[in-house]
């Protein structure tokens, strides 16, 4: 994906706990890979769709598409709408429960 959205990092964690938890419920290769690429598309391809509507907006020579931006970064910076949507996001597609996750750290 583009450098957009800053998630490379991120889906990257989240490719290695999918395809892990899909090796370890199918008895084959095949099934794990089939079950993970089902799983994962969808997020994946939001992603990629979300970096180039970012790459659209930086690059474009329009002043509203400019005015856009502008208005998106504020709202983020602002703790807005346009972030709580992105934190949903997230947290929502996270492959591993926050809850599960804090259990195991104790």
């Amino acid at each position: 994906t583009l450098p957009y959205v800053a998630q490379g990092a991120n889906q990257a964690i989240e490719d290695a706990i999918y395809l892990a938890d899909c090796l370890q419920r199918h008895g084959t290769y095949n099934g794990a890979y089939q079950d993970y690429y089902d799983r994962r598309f969808p997020r994946t391809k939001r992603v990629v769709q979300l970096a180039g509507m970012m790459h659209r907006l930086y690059h474009s020579d329009s002043w509203f598409m400019h005015r856009a931006l502008d208005m998106m970064l504020s709202s983020v910076m602002k703790g807005g709408f346009v972030l709580r949507q992105l934190e949903q996001e997230i947290i929502k597609e996270c492959p591993v429960s926050l809850e599960k996750l804090s259990m195991q750290q104790q």
